[in-house]
This record gives C-alpha cells, sequence and structure tokens, in this order.
C-alpha cells in the first residue's frame, strides 16, 4: 500500500507541474512578477490557411506560446539563477559576470582593452571638427565643451573575469582622444581621470557593483564638477548646486543595479552601502540654455539635476532623437533639419562621451553642425 501510495503521489506530481503551465496561463491564479529588461513579446496570430500553409502560422504561433504560457518569468528566473549561481553566466545580452559579482557590458571591457581602437587618423579628424565647432559657438556667445566620462572596464578592471581578457592594445580611444583633444584646445572636462584619482579615496562608492553606469552619488558629484567648470570657464552667473544631506542604503535605487535587473534572477544580491544625496539649488536664477549630445551617462542628470540650475535642458541622445524637459521631443530627422536654429538657442553645449563612444566621438554632431552653420549664413 505504501509504494503504491508514494507511485500514486509521484504521478500526480508530475501531471501537476505537466498541466500547471496551462492552468496558471488560463486562470491566473498565481501572480508572478514580470521579466524586466527591452524585450516584445510576440503578438498571437489568429488562424488563416494561408499562413498555416506557408509556414507563418506555425512560426509565430511557437513564437507566442514560448512566451506566453504559464509561469513563463518564474521558469526563467529560475533558469537565469542556476546559470549565474553555478555557472556564471548572464542570460542578458552583452552583460559580463566579473570576478566578486561584480558586473560589466562587453563593450566597457572591449574599450579599456583597446579592441575598438579607432586610430589617430580618424581620431584627430574628430577632435578637429569639434575645435571648429567650438570656435564658430564662441562667436556666438556660447560655450562648447567636451566631457569624457569613466567607462566601468576601465574603472574596475581588477575585476574583469580572466576568460574575457583578451590582448591589451598598446592604445586606446580614450588616450587618442586626450592628446587630439589637448592638441586642438578643446574646453574639456576629463572626470575619467577626475574618477580615476578618487578611486581609492572616495568615502562612497562611485561605481555600483550591479549597475552599468556611474553610481546615483557619482552622478551628482560628476554634475556639480560640470558646473563648477563651467562656471570658472565662462564666469556666467549660474544657480549654485549643492547637495544637503546624503542617506545610506543596501538597497540599490535608480540605476544602480540596472544590470543585476536585466540578468532577471530570483537573489538580489545587495552587497554594498550606497550613498544617495539630496541636493536642491542655492537659489531660483536660472537664466541659462543648456544641450548634451552623448550617451547614456547623461540621463539622471537630464531628469534631476539639470532643472535645477538651467532654465531649459536639452538632451540629443547619440544626436538621434532631442529630448527637452516640459517640452516635446523632437525626432531625428526634424531635429537635424533645425540644427543651427537649435544650438543658437543655447548658452553652453556639452558632448558627453564614455569609453565605447570615443571611437566616434559626438556622433557626426559636429561635422554636421558646423556644415549648418556654413550653408545656411
Amino acid at each position: 500500500m505504501r509504494t503504491n501510495f508514494i507511485k500514486y503521489l509521484l504521478v500526480g506530481i508530475f501531471l501537476f507541474l505537466l498541466w500547471a503551465p496551462v492552468i496558471q496561463e488560463q486562470l491566473n491564479i498565481f501572480h508572478g512578477g514580470e521579466l524586466r529588461g527591452a524585450f516584445v513579446k510576440p503578438d498571437n496570430i489568429a488562424f488563416s490557411f494561408t499562413d498555416w500553409f506557408n509556414g507563418n502560422y506555425a512560426e509565430r504561433k511557437e513564437a507566442y506560446i514560448r512566451t506566453n504560457f504559464g509561469f513563463q518569468g518564474d521558469l526563467v528566473r529560475l533558469h537565469n539563477q542556476i546559470d549565474y549561481s553555478l555557472f556564471s553566466i548572464a542570460n542578458a545580452k552583452d552583460v559580463v559576470v566579473g570576478k566578486n559579482d561584480y558586473l560589466y557590458e562587453q563593450q566597457y571591457i572591449d574599450s579599456y582593452l583597446g579592441q575598438d581602437f579607432a586610430g589617430d587618423e580618424k581620431v584627430i579628424k574628430k577632435a578637429a571638427w569639434i575645435k571648429e565647432l567650438q570656435d564658430t559657438l564662441q562667436n556666438h556667445g556660447i560655450f562648447l565643451f567636451v566631457v569624457f566620462a569613466p567607462g566601468k572596464g576601465s574603472f574596475y578592471p581588477e575585476y574583469i573575469p580572466r576568460n574575457h581578457w583578451t590582448e591589451k592594445k598598446p592604445r586606446t580611444n580614450y588616450e587618442a582622444c586626450v592628446e587630439a583633444a589637448q592638441r586642438q584646445g578643446l574646453n574639456l572636462l576629463d572626470l575619467k581621470s577626475y574618477f580615476s584619482a578618487m578611486k581609492d579615496t572616495s568615502r562612497y562608492r562611485l561605481y555600483p557593483r550591479r549597475g552599468m553606469h556611474w553610481s546615483y552619488y557619482g552622478d551628482v558629484l560628476a554634475f556639480d564638477t560640470m558646473v563648477n567648470y563651467v562656471r570658472q570657464k565662462t564666469g556666467f552667473a549660474m544657480t549654485g548646486f549643492k547637495i544637503d544631506s546624503i542617506q545610506l542604503s543596501k538597497f540599490p535605487r535608480s540605476r544602480d543595479h540596472d544590470a543585476e535587473q536585466a540578468l532577471n534572477l530570483i537573489v538580489d544580491y545587495d552587497l554594498d552601502t550606497l550613498a544617495y544625496p539630496f541636493f536642491s539649488a542655492a537659489d531660483t536664477a536660472r537664466n541659462l540654455n543648456f544641450l548634451v549630445e552623448g550617451d547614456s551617462y547623461y540621463w539622471n542628470m537630464y531628469m534631476f539635476n539639470s532643472p535645477l540650475i538651467f532654465r531649459n535642458c536639452s538632451f540629443w541622445y547619440y544626436f538621434d532623437k532631442l529630448y527637452r524637459s516640459g517640452l516635446p521631443t523632437i525626432e531625428s530627422g526634424e531635429a537635424h533639419k533645425r540644427l543651427k536654429e537649435i544650438l543658437l538657442r543655447q548658452n553652453i553645449i556639452c558632448i558627453m562621451q564614455t569609453d565605447p563612444g570615443l571611437a566616434n566621438l559626438g556622433s557626426n554632431f559636429a561635422e554636421e553642425a558646423v556644415a549648418a552653420f556654413k550653408a545656411q549664413k
């Protein structure tokens, strides 16, 4: 009897596990968390003989079922957790698991190792275009400066996993860009070297273990440095930016665990104490317009920091869409047509680039801007 009971119990458990996803899909009894990350679930397809016979129905139906069955998110997380915990495999695009659970994006490792070096000739040409734009804008009373932001690969090379190390090239885009910028006389704020100098002395973490970007604290520190740099270089009367207080937490906020979230794991790894500044403007006199052409390192500044200091804030993300605080986004084609008009409305313009973007410094922003000024005199 006992043997039969165990046999029936195992059969029952097997049947339950077999049918549980189907029951969950139909009744949605349990509410599991949604998967995080940038992906689009395929739509279901209605049956038609045309799609059946050309194979389109089977292909699209399979893709739909694969991403819409019951417990799909929970089973994906379980699979990801097993891969991560046992084999240090990250089931997320381009995410690399480093030593001591440091997470990287592959392109930042490649940049540190010089695998994406564009060559001195291209870098020098890019710097020359930016210098011409800097001089052109200066004639209109507009201040242009360049910011090199630190990448995680170059900030924490010691945690890059051994199997991702390739031969380190003798030259990197960062080294070439610094030399070219200095030779051309660009207004340059090198936050990469600034952060590296503070790496062992900073009171709070400048880079989170589980994030792709600089920490929330590092982000605020970088913005404060940028504001002071512009004030010193231009003499513009600018609203003061101040940190009122700092809250410490072991639970990551904002983007401080964006890489970990992309992994869709079951367990959250809160390993470090992170700092979260509360900041404000010293007064309300915001008279300057500020535009940044750059990458994702500016996102938090655009949303939280810049509006405290500047009257109008614009973010030309990779020289594609133009985001404007409190105003509608201008799509890429329209923004490029109005390039000169948009630039002439600014008081301060910044080109911000982190390591992987230095291979194409400014994303052709300077070249097109110079051409627009020459064509529309």
